[in-house]
This record gives C-alpha cells, sequence and structure tokens, in this order.
C-alpha cells in the first residue's frame, strides 16, 4: 500500500521528531502537522484557507482582485449585521422580513446570499448563534421526511429519536419534539421552530405552511478549502481543533488493522471525534476534495472490544468509552455484533443523504476503506 511504502522511506526523519508531531514530508515544530505548514505561502488567492496565518476564507485565483462577496481581500470573512463563531468561521445573520413557509420562502431568502436556513451540529453551536440574535421565533433548516427530519445541507444528519448521533436542541433527544400551541393548522406537515436571545427553548414542531410567519436565520460557509495533496495523502486542518489536532486523509483502501498501522507510522490514530463540530467540518472538508476523489465511507478510531466483566462495549481509540463523548451514532446503530456487522465504525455519507447522513455506522461486513489520522500537536496523549 501506497502509505506503507512511505512510512518505510521516511522512518528515519519520523526518528527525529516527535512522534505526535510529524507527517511524511512536514515539519517538526509548531502546528507543523497542519498542511499550512509545508505551503511556504498562502496568499489570499489561493484558494487554500490557512488557518494559521489568520485566513477565515479564501476564494481562490478564479475570484480576481474583485474577491469574492463575503470574503475580503485580506481573507477573513465579511458578514455584515451578522457575525462570525470563531468555532467553524461561518456567517450568521437574520434575513429581513419574516415568512410563512420554509420551503422555497425562507430558503431562497438565504440562498440569495450564498446561504441555507441555519442548521446546528451541536449545543455551542446553537447557543453561540442565539445568544447574538434577538429576533425571536425562526425557522430551523431542518426538512420534514420519513423519518422525521433531514438537514438542509448535505455534510449535517437530520433529526429522528432513534438517531443518537443526530442534533436537535431539547431536553431528551429519545423523545419527539413538543408541537408548538399557538395559532396554527393542526393538519399541516411539521418543521422545527427554535427562539432566540434569553428565551432560547427547546425547539418545536411547527407547521411548515399555515402559521404565523418566523423569521429566517441564514448560515454561510467559508468559500475555499482547509486542506491540499502531502506525501501521506490529504493534509486537512479544521477550525474546530486547530492548534490542537491536525488530518490526513488516505484514499486508498486499507482494512482496519492496516489503516490503524499506517496512522501509527505517521505518528498518530484513526480519528477520534471530540465533537458533533470536529466531526462536521472534517465531512465538509473531504467533501470539498477534488484532486482526490471524495470518499463515500470512512474508517474511524472507534471500535469493538469485550470489557473487563466480558461484555460488548465500544472504545474510542484513546481507551475512553464511546459514551464519554457526544454519540457519533448513525439512526439505530450500533447494531448487534454478528457475522454481518463490522467490529470497526466508520463513517458513511450517501448519495442521496438520509436523515444520518454522515454518522457512524457498524451494519454490513465491510473489508477495506479509505480512512482519516489524527496527529496532535500536543505532545502528550
Amino acid at each position: 500500500m501506497r502509505a506503507a511504502i512511505a512510512g518505510a522511506a521516511l522512518a528515519a526523519g519520523l526518528a527525529l521528531c516527535a512522534v505526535a508531531a510529524c507527517i511524511a514530508d512536514l515539519p517538526p515544530d509548531g502546528p507543523a502537522a497542519t498542511a499550512a505548514a509545508f505551503s511556504a505561502s498562502s496568499p489570499c488567492d489561493d484558494g487554500y484557507i490557512e488557518l494559521s496565518a489568520g485566513e477565515q476564507c479564501d476564494p481562490g485565483p478564479a475570484a480576481g482582485e474583485a474577491g469574492l462577496a463575503g470574503c475580503s481581500a485580506q481573507c477573513k470573512m465579511q458578514c455584515p449585521s451578522g457575525f462570525v463563531w470563531s468555532m467553524n468561521n461561518h456567517c450568521y445573520t437574520v434575513a429581513s422580513g419574516t415568512t410563512d413557509t420554509l420551503d422555497m420562502e425562507a430558503t431562497d431568502r438565504c440562498a440569495a446570499t450564498g446561504a441555507h436556513v441555519v442548521t446546528f451540529a451541536s449545543e455551542a453551536e446553537f447557543r453561540a448563534v442565539t445568544q447574538q440574535f434577538d429576533a425571536g421565533a425562526f425557522w430551523v433548516g431542518l426538512e420534514p421526511s420519513s423519518p422525521p427530519y433531514e438537514s438542509a445541507v448535505a455534510y449535517e444528519p437530520g433529526w429522528s429519536t432513534t438517531c443518537p448521533g443526530c442534533f436537535a436542541y431539547t431536553g431528551d433527544p429519545a423523545q419527539p419534539l413538543a408541537r408548538f400551541d399557538g395559532d396554527v393548522d393542526s393538519g399541516a406537515e411539521d418543521c422545527v421552530q427554535a427562539t432566540t436571545g434569553s428565551d432560547a427553548g427547546a425547539w418545536l414542531k411547527y407547521p411548515c405552511t399555515g402559521g404565523s410567519a418566523l423569521h429566517v436565520l441564514c448560515e454561510r460557509e467559508p468559500v475555499g478549502v482547509q486542506s491540499q495533496q502531502c506525501d501521506a495523502g490529504v493534509c486537512i486542518d479544521l477550525v474546530a481543533t486547530h492548534g490542537a489536532k491536525s488530518y490526513v486523509y488516505d484514499d486508498q483502501p486499507a482494512t482496519p488493522d492496516m489503516a490503524q498501522q499506517t496512522c501509527q507510522s505517521l505518528g498518530g490514530r484513526l480519528v477520534v471525534l471530540d465533537s458533533r463540530d470536529e466531526r462536521e467540518q472534517l465531512w465538509l472538508e473531504l467533501s470539498k476534495l477534488t484532486e482526490s476523489p471524495s470518499p463515500s465511507a470512512i474508517w474511524i478510531g472507534l471500535s469493538f472490544e469485550p470489557d473487563a466483566g466480558g461484555g460488548p462495549t465500544w472504545v474510542w481509540d484513546d481507551g475512553l468509552p464511546a459514551d464519554a463523548r457526544p454519540p457519533a451514532w448513525g439512526d439505530h446503530e450500533p447494531h448487534a455484533l454478528s457475522t454481518s456487522t463490522s467490529t470497526r465504525a466508520y463513517l458513511e455519507h450517501f448519495a442521496t443523504p438520509p436523515l444520518d447522513d454522515t454518522l457512524a455506522r457498524n451494519d454490513g461486513p465491510v473489508g477495506t476503506l479509505p480512512f482519516v489520522c489524527e496527529i496532535l500537536v500536543a505532545q502528550d496523549r
């Protein structure tokens, strides 16, 4: 396998640097585990968002000197009358007026500015956004489906009571959303309403049409990529984990053991997802790949092991149990271990996203897949 050959050729170099900080052709110091470290310079027109240089966006050479709406000449996100969340560099704004329909009306208002109706990967993102505005009730970018809701964006899961890794701002995600009890058409299809400001509370079912008009919050992702080709594969940097870890994507299908060994040869391990925001940002970057094909599934650092009492348990590759972090599992996952399931979890992306798109699965006997390694910048693991 390519990664194994590269690992052997680089053995001498890797021995000279801290195991946790070196990847293939990257220098050993500081945040050098990022793709930015081996880029001599990253002007604000090359399409690469160099986080270590303070860039928040980069429109690339196609935009020319005029740049691109929403990204300044200094590669900073422009977000008039809104704010940029430091954990993802997304721009959040309130669209003018209100709408009584999510589909088309609310969607079109956001699309006019290159954005989409706001979605949320985590409680941290929800709190950050709703505390910045005092717009009252607003639409959440979840579209009714069966099961209940699909996300307005393809790289983020929707929500269902049967999906452990799906996020909803509610007291008990295993229970259905409560219904808004205002003046609504009870026969209408249910969308989702949330609230900004000090009154922010649990999400509520709200009629997609026929109810009182709601405000529209729009979300716009940065233009540009946070990945570059490197000797080890594709080196990736994420806003949520910048300065703490970086990533290498290897597009050569491997067994779980081979993938794990390759990551170890690079001084890392299969990716451990510390937060929902990390997972969302990682999959967004994978979906932007052009020189390497975007994967439909990847191995991650979550595997099945018997516990001390002989029972089954899922454990992250750093030794923490699966439930020590926000759940990564998709709809009705994980499946009970059998000859038709995998003992190593993987993230999967579908051409037609179901509600649990890009979340962890173990169903089906899977032989080989591409994979993502993480390399910690800190010396201690």
